[in-house]
Formats: C-alpha cells, sequence, structure tokens
C-alpha cells in the first residue's frame, strides 16, 4: 500500500510539474501608435498559436526582415 501511495503521488507531482513547466511570456501592450511593436506583438502571438508562416510573413512587411530573412519572404510585387 505504501507503494501505491508512493507511486501515486509521484504521478501528482509530475502532472503539476508537466503543467507549469511551459510558460509562454508576451508583453501585453504597445505604446501608443507604436506600429512597430503592435507589429511585432501580432507576430509573436501568431507564432505561439502555430501560425509560424503568418508570422514571418507580417514580419516580412519590414524592409530591413525581409532583406534579413531573403527567401522565407513571399514577394507581393
Amino acid at each position: 500500500m505504501t507503494w501505491v501511495l508512493a507511486v501515486a503521488s509521484l504521478g501528482i507531482v509530475f502532472v503539476v510539474s508537466a503543467c507549469s513547466t511551459t510558460q509562454i511570456v508576451l508583453p501585453s501592450s504597445c505604446l501608443d501608435k507604436d506600429t512597430t511593436c503592435e507589429r511585432n506583438l501580432n507576430a509573436q502571438t501568431l507564432s505561439a498559436i502555430g501560425q509560424e508562416e503568418a508570422a514571418v510573413q507580417l514580419m516580412c512587411t519590414d524592409a530591413n526582415v525581409r532583406d534579413v530573412m531573403g527567401d522565407q519572404c513571399i514577394s507581393t510585387e
């Protein structure tokens, strides 16, 4: 019976620690009319919800990022 309690306790600790190991911390707001900050937050949100390609394309709207990303940015011309 002691063994079963130990296993059950380990299972509870494992579940609690497994649930608390992944944290996504994103800033919640930008300064008023800071379009660069808003774009970056939107890209972070897209990436966090599994929309990495959309996040990359959003970042590619910045010419400096587009130059660095190269072929990963879809040409809109």
